[in-house]
């Protein structure tokens, strides 16, 4: 279906807004932030010749390994109080975490996308909601602000920390009984597979995958086991969220006004309804930029009108990244979320892949740059102990660990799971 009238004329105004939103980001990026005005001098841009989505080519692409090899300090902008700001760090899903800092007022924006995408499903602040986030540092969903309404508002908030111990998550899910449940795909397959083995019943009126690929087994599974209506969102903890799927199922919305989202190959774009690597930029964070940021994960942007009549852009067939529990010889499981929490805070290592093999042994694939290895494996080994225990395990350095998205990559792979 194409765009009627209305929904063109709703399209441009949001363009307007974006083209807006993308000059001052990218004159802020340059006169404030170390790491940009190189980057941006070095490629011979003027960043007054940035004047909407269109002429965005003209900047280079940034990859993760580019960011995460940049210190901080120099990819934070000048005159923001880094106390001030939440660190947001991600997960290592692609085994290359990422850590940024979100002011005040990004913050709230995150919040407010959020809350728009929680209204559509009929979700509303005096609503209980579950949001289980991959680690101390991801921070939680907050929309409710100060005061006495915000106080009322966090009350039916809870947050799991998914490195936590999941018999006591159940227990807390099944006394709290929230409306709503945020969490990996991979969180709620393992919850499914413990509640049937209880022999438990938990329900939610909607379910929230995020932070990975979601599958069409999985999709179901969640349903089926949780009674709920799925909907789907994407998103990251170094941009934000993205994109999420409205009631009618038929793609997922892109925040158009809050983000640019490019479908590329070999660093060009492809045509309309082909896939492509997404480049992303948010453009409503000024603390630490991101623009035109190789996620990792591949899509399709389609122009074709949403029947929910929204006139927000579509994006579908998303390839994102999936993770596995590793399982353990007596039936127990270890959280993925909890061996990429450790292994970050590995210094000097610059990418990851863990492997399960059937036999349970596992085999941990390093990329180690700029340090003495020696340290960086110490440590690993400790860190192998602390995770694996008396489980067979191996710790091999090699110099690519391949990120391909045309397949769904795991950091995180069980042949067990």
């Amino acid at each position: 279906m194409r765009l009627q009238r209305s929904q063109w004329k709703r399209r441009d105004q949001l363009a307007e807004a974006q083209g807006r939103r993308l000059r001052e980001l990218v004159n802020h990026a340059y006169r404030n932030v170390p790491f940009y005005h190189e980057l941006f001098r070095e490629a011979g841009v003027d960043p007054d010749s940035i004047t909407g989505a269109a002429s965005i080519r003209k900047l280079p692409i940034l990859t993760k390994e580019r960011v995460r090899s940049t210190p901080l300090k120099q990819r934070t902008a000048a005159g923001f109080d880094e106390s001030c700001c939440m660190p947001r760090s991600t997960s290592g899903s692609t085994g290359i975490p990422i850590t940024v800092l979100e002011e005040p007022r990004a913050k709230s924006h995150r919040a407010a996308l959020h809350l728009r995408r929680l209204w559509a499903y009929g979700m509303r602040p005096t609503h209980t909601l579950c949001n289980a986030i991959p680690n101390v540092n991801a921070g939680g969903l907050t929309f409710g602000g100060a005061g006495l309404w915000g106080s009322v508002v966090r009350r039916k908030i809870k947050t799991l920390v998914l490195t936590g111990d999941l018999n006591e998550q159940i227990d807390l899910i099944f006394k709290w009984k929230p409306d709503v449940i945020i969490a990996a795909p991979s969180y709620f397959r393992d919850l499914a597979s413990l509640i049937e083995e209880k022999g438990r019943r938990i329900s939610f009126k909607v379910a929230l995958p995020t932070g990975e690929m979601l599958d069409p087994p999985t999709r179901k599974l969640i349903g089926d086991t949780f009674h709920s209506e799925v909907y789907d969102f994407y998103g990251a903890t170094e941009l934000g969220g993205v994109a999420w799927e409205c009631p009618t199922h038929n793609g997922y919305h892109i925040n158009y006004e809050s983000f640019v989202v490019e479908c590329v190959r070999d660093g060009e774009p492809v045509a309309e309804g082909e896939p492509g690597d997404l480049c992303i930029s948010n453009l409503y964070r000024k603390a630490t930029p991101m623009i035109r940021y190789l996620i990792g994960d591949a899509a399709t942007l389609v122009d074709d009108d949403c029947p929910c009549g929204r006139g927000l852009p579509l994006v579908k067939d998303i390839q994102g990244r999936v993770v596995d529990f590793i399982k353990t010889p007596d039936g127990g499981s270890i959280s993925p979320y909890m061996i990429m929490f450790v292994l970050e805070s590995v210094s000097g290592l610059a990418q990851y892949k863990v492997i399960q093999r059937s036999d349970y042994s596992i085999e941990l694939l390093v990329r180690i740059v700029d340090c003495e290895v020696e340290p960086v494996l110490q440590s690993l080994r400790q860190h192998c102990k602390q995770l694996f225990g008396n489980m067979p395990h191996e710790i091999r350095i090699v110099g690519r660990i391949e990120t391909s998205t045309a397949q769904k990559y795991r950091v995180v792979e069980s042949d067990l799971a």
